[in-house]
């Protein structure tokens, strides 16, 4: 957080110094904080894939699922891979909007992707609560997802 803020300090208007804020933000667990600076980042520099794809992995966290979708689809525009967990929630985002063959489409990308990353694991570690990472599980499944992780079938 000290080397975050310190880089805000030093380049306030640079959305990489705004983005790292609020990732240290996100892991921290302040998402309140990590929104509105992922959301600066963005409005800073829309055209940077790594800023749109960190504010689309913050959003989820305040039910802006179809902002993470916008964030994730727009990331995707400057040719920025996705990370595995923003793959997931992308995927699982479109599926609950009942985007079915979107859905689908990205869990095949996902799975090429990323086919061997501890994607529930992952999930699991980001959320507070198992039961929110569950609801981004279960839209997978859904779709025919199933866990590559052998630590996540041994979790309780």
């Amino acid at each position: 957080m000290e080397f975050a803020s310190e880089a805000v300090r030093l380049a306030q208007d640079q959305a990489w110094s705004q983005s790292a804020k609020s990732w240290v933000s996100f892991a921290a667990r302040d998402y309140q904080a990590a929104l509105m600076l992922g959301r600066c980042g963005v409005q800073l520099d829309p055209n940077d894939g790594a800023v749109l794809d960190l504010m689309g992995a913050v959003a989820p966290f305040f039910g802006e699922i179809e902002e993470a979708v916008d964030q994730f689809e727009a990331a995707k525009q400057f040719d920025d891979p996705l990370n595995a967990p923003s793959l997931g929630y992308a995927t699982a985002a479109l599926s609950a909007f009942g985007r079915e063959h979107e859905a689908r489409a990205k869990l095949a990308e996902l799975e090429r992707a990323w086919p061997e990353a501890p994607n529930e694991i992952m999930l699991k570690s980001i959320h507070s609560d198992d039961a929110h990472a569950d609801e981004v599980i279960s839209e997978l499944v859904l779709l025919g997802w199933t866990s590559t992780s052998p630590q996540a079938s041994s979790n309780p």
